[in-house]
């Protein structure tokens, strides 16, 4: 039970300071609890008309009551039609480079800055999202995907 009141703390930490305007957390249930993604913020400024755009943002994660480590993190940008074709994934080879180890132990919340080049027209694009791909301790992969909305 305290798991899951230390996850809703975190998702309203999280609304808070994201002033809760267009945000879409990602939960995924597993056997062992809840695990949390959260863009923040959650409402991206629409950058400049230069090409590409670039999106700078954190991506919180909160596992549930057991270590994680983030295996692949796949950010898709879409417009009013739907998908813009842009995915960009980083491995865990890349995340490895850009953060070192990307765990995460359990009961514990970290963030990884992102700065993502997007090939959308900065105007177009509309929303954000990550899929992320994690491996817990015992060899279970959960995954969980959080929306941010360009603006």
């Amino acid at each position: 039970m305290r798991s899951r009141v230390g996850a809703l703390a975190f998702v309203l930490c999280c609304a808070a300071a994201a002033g809760c305007d267009g945000l879409i957390v990602g939960i995924s249930a597993g056997s062992s609890g809840l695990v949390i993604v959260v863009i923040n913020p959650s409402v991206l400024p629409r950058p400049p008309m230069v090409y590409p755009a670039l999106a700078t943002f954190s991506l919180m994660v909160q596992p549930p009551a057991e270590d994680v480590s983030i295996e692949n993190v796949a950010v898709r940008f879409a417009d009013s039609s739907g998908d813009c074709g842009n995915v960009a994934s980083y491995g865990a080879a890349d995340l490895n480079r850009m953060f070192g180890a990307p765990a995460v132990q359990k009961g514990g919340t970290r963030a990884f800055d992102f700065s993502v080049p997007y090939a959308c027209s900065p105007a177009a694009a509309t929303q954000m999202s990550a899929r992320v791909t994690m491996t817990t301790r015992s060899g279970r992969t959960l995954e969980s995907t959080a929306v941010a909305t360009i603006r």
